[in-house]
């Protein structure tokens, strides 16, 4: 067997037993595998735990008997899990940061017809404004972990549908886990108040009266989903989509 065995959630060892062809009956001792004594000539032992474990082995037959140990590892490894945040730049470019864990490798859909990418970090280049559906799907071994977010993209002015003269706001994180900052910096127009919604169109909260051009959420108390940001204006009104951890 080799020396370290890896497995997912739990790891199975077969045991070959290389005895001489003279022994009648054997005694494995497995301490931390389950089962942790055998009889079998070549059993299957399940370690749950990672760690460095000593099996033993005694053979029999009438003359005697003789033993043997083996020192191996043991590595379990976890299921991957795809996250990602990402962050607007000029020009319709959004730069998407991997967090995703335990996996090996990935695969964007950028969710613009334009072919996927494996890297684990990437700036992707949007040429129209909208609204685009990212897909980042994460591998290994063990298994395979999909996330899909919206995105709002701005290549220049104001997103496609969305009324004109308004300017650009920015929520960052996005996913958020504690605070949440709605940046209107970029406006044209002092902000009135920010409305959050649910997916399913469900008021969050009473509206939230804006101090300036940059306001503070706090998300903690939210429950993990997608909510809908509404910035309105004297004008107008601009949505834009964040995702709570």
């Amino acid at each position: 067997m080799p020396d370290t065995v890896t497995g997912c959630s739990a790891a199975v060892v077969d045991f070959d037993n290389n005895s001489s062809a003279n022994a009648t009956s054997y005694q494995w001792s497995f301490p931390g595998g389950n089962p942790g004594n055998s009889t079998d000539k070549d059993p299957s032992i399940t370690y749950t735990n990672p760690g460095v474990y000593t099996t033993q082995l005694i053979v029999f037959n009438t003359v005697g008997s003789d033993t043997v140990q083996q020192t191996f590892v043991v590595q379990i490894a976890d299921f991957p899990t795809a996250g990602f945040a990402f962050t607007p730049l000029p020009g319709g470019v959004i730069r998407f940061n991997n967090q995703s864990q335990q996996a090996t490798s990935y695969t964007w859909d950028f969710g613009d017809g334009t072919p996927s990418s494996g890297s684990y970090n990437v700036d992707h280049q949007y040429n129209q404004s909208g609204t685009y559906t990212v897909t980042l799907i994460a591998t290994s071994p063990c298994g395979v972990s999909i996330l899909q977010q919206n995105i709002e993209v701005v290549v220049s002015g104001v997103a496609a549908g969305e009324p004109k003269g308004l300017g650009r706001i920015h929520l960052f994180p996005n996913p958020v886990s504690g605070q949440l900052t709605v940046d209107c910096s970029n406006s044209s127009i002092q902000p009135i108040d920010i409305q959050i919604f649910s997916l399913e169109g469900k008021l969050i909260l009473p509206e939230i009266t804006t101090l300036g051009l940059s306001t503070q959420l706090n998300t903690a108390d939210w429950p993990a989903g997608v909510y809908r940001i509404i910035v309105r204006f004297e004008t107008g009104q601009l949505t834009r989509t964040v995702v709570k951890r």
